[in-house]
């Protein structure tokens, strides 16, 4: 899926759904939500801006900021990805915020996701638990790679503030790029 000019997407969130409309060839998506309630009580929230699930997709020149995903189990309140291709260029993750007793990935959550930045800026997000900026998981050795970019002054309540890098480095490559805390790594 590539967001061109014009065309439309659906964000769902407890706050009901919203279609937004992509005119001027970039995404932008502010102060979104996430958040599923069974019950009286909120458990699972994944993908504050944008979840996705068996897809391939391109986010170039875009920005996603002030998003939120909460619950007893919370991952990427920018984007959450699982069995998909992501790649991001030319953009922007800051201020996403993925709060909860379980929370993973502040800007991005990825489970058997390829994932590439190139030229993007993934700073000043926040989990609760792992990956304030990224958490990565390469189940199936799925890979990361970072080239051009800035991952950095992002915060966590575990050991990798900025990104949960892959168990096999061999599924991480990192070039040209400023990674801020690379404790998780």
């Amino acid at each position: 899926v590539d967001l061109l000019l014009g065309e439309y997407l659906t964000i769902v969130g407890w706050h009901g759904q919203r279609e937004r409309s992509f005119d001027d060839k970039s995404l932008g998506i502010d102060d979104g939500l996430a958040q599923v309630r069974l019950g009286l009580d909120s458990l699972y929230a994944a993908g504050g801006a944008l979840a996705l699930d068996s897809a391939s997709v391109n986010i170039t020149d875009s920005s996603v900021t002030n998003n939120q995903t909460t619950g007893r189990f919370s991952y990427g309140a920018g984007v959450f990805a699982v069995r998909s291709d992501l790649t991001i260029t030319g953009s922007t993750f800051s201020s996403n915020a993925a709060t909860g007793a379980n929370t993973d990935g502040g800007a991005l959550s990825t489970f058997f996701t390829n994932v590439t930045l190139d030229s993007t800026t993934v700073a000043r997000n926040t989990a609760t638990g792992e990956g304030g900026g990224l958490f990565f998981t390469d189940n199936e050795n799925r890979t990361l790679t970072i080239q051009n970019s800035i991952v950095a002054e992002n915060t966590d309540g575990g050991a990798a503030p900025d990104f949960l890098a892959p168990a096999n480095a061999s599924n991480l490559t990192v070039d040209f790029s400023l990674i801020g805390d690379n404790t998780g790594t």
